[in-house]
């Protein structure tokens, strides 16, 4: 082994532990992940809430701060769009159907704090806006959209489920259909 090669060993070597010593005195972070069940199918207007499941975890090694103790804590959105391609940061509502709407109610604001491996189920609301148009969807939820928390991996905050929408039926009063008892 030349000299150089010798040099370039130990720079590698010296560049690998300085890596290997920062990583290990990192200190330890929350990692948030959220699960999702939802109905697979329902109609535009419906509110799908109670019948949604979301369980938020802490999959990491210090605690996550949530809102109810830290003014900057994890919050969680319920969106729904054409793709489950959720853009960061928190969504928008609207009454009217756009791309990753935020549904009504589907913002949970108020959260507990989360030790390491510790999780909390949370009740949302999930009302699918009147004129979305029938078709396929991903209802998704979105665990701290707005970054408050720095946790170890950032990118395994989002959980999506497919939605189908059906024509909503209006079916109304049928005055213009004679009844007659038997």
């Amino acid at each position: 082994m030349t000299n150089a090669q010798k040099i370039e060993s130990f720079l590698a070597l010296g560049i690998a532990l300085a890596v290997s010593s920062a990583a290990a005195a990192a200190p330890p972070r929350p990692d948030l992940t959220v699960d999702l069940a939802a109905p697979a199918v329902t109609a535009a207007g419906a509110d799908i809430g109670p019948q949604i499941r979301l369980i938020v975890k802490n999959v990491g090694r210090a605690v996550a701060p949530g809102t109810e103790n830290h003014p900057t804590g994890y919050m969680v959105d319920l969106t729904l769009g054409r793709d489950a391609a959720v853009p960061p940061g928190f969504r928008t509502f609207s009454p009217n159907f756009v791309e990753d709407v935020l549904l009504k109610g589907g913002r949970v604001s108020r959260t507990a704090d989360l030790a390491p491996g510790a999780f909390r189920q949370y009740a949302v609301g999930a009302v699918i806006p009147a004129d979305t148009p029938p078709g396929d969807y991903f209802l998704c939820a979105t665990v701290d959209p707005g970054g408050a928390v720095p946790e170890m991996n950032e990118g395994n905050n989002t959980t999506c489920r497919r939605l189908r929408i059906q024509p909503r039926l209006n079916v109304g009063p049928q005055e213009d259909i004679p009844f007659k008892a038997k």
